[in-house]
């Protein structure tokens, strides 16, 4: 007797859904149909329906090509804060410092 194999429910996908749902989020922003995005990302037909379907996460490399796509960090598409390097953030700071001086010695 074959067994048939049932789709997860959201419930039963934990941290899998959470992560389908984010990207379908990102995605209705980009005004992309998974097909779309799936064309786009390079990534073959029924990718992300077949993962999704098997509570299967995409590993990193598609992970990249969607973040590109969607134009987003790794860390907003895993639901992760995005953050910032301190020392990029004081390399900022000293820039805008520098532009200010340069603007008052100029009056």
């Amino acid at each position: 007797m074959e067994r048939k194999t049932r789709a997860k429910t959201p419930e039963k996908l934990g941290a899998v859904g959470e992560f389908f749902d984010r990207l379908d989020v990102l995605r209705k922003e980009k005004k992309l149909t998974v097909r779309a995005l799936e064309r786009e990302a390079g990534l073959p037909l029924h990718t992300l329906t077949n993962q999704k379907g098997r509570g299967i996460e995409p590993g990193i490399f598609e992970c990249v090509k969607i973040a590109d796509v969607l134009g987003v960090s790794l860390d907003r598409l895993a639901g992760r804060p995005e953050t910032v390097n301190a020392e990029y953030l004081e390399v900022i700071r000293q820039a805008v410092e520098d532009i200010k001086r340069g603007l008052t010695a100029g009056e």
